[in-house]
């Protein structure tokens, strides 16, 4: 297996996991009836976002 298609499977990976915590952190941030809370919870859904674009475009390049 070469170099290329570890990092591409490892990617694809982090980018399942990172997609299925933004999903949760949108979901508890929409329930929660604090509004602190819930402002805690949009602030890591922007940072899972990020991620989420990150291994895609990490996945992108790989397939260049």
């Amino acid at each position: 297996m070469s170099h290329q298609t570890v990092l591409s499977e490892y990617f694809t990976e982090m980018h399942k996991i990172a997609s299925s915590v933004l999903q949760q952190y949108e979901q508890l941030a929409q329930s929660a009836n604090n509004p602190e809370l819930q402002d805690q919870f949009d602030r890591l859904s922007r940072d899972e976002y990020k991620q989420v674009q990150l291994t895609e475009r990490l996945i992108e390049i790989l397939e260049e």
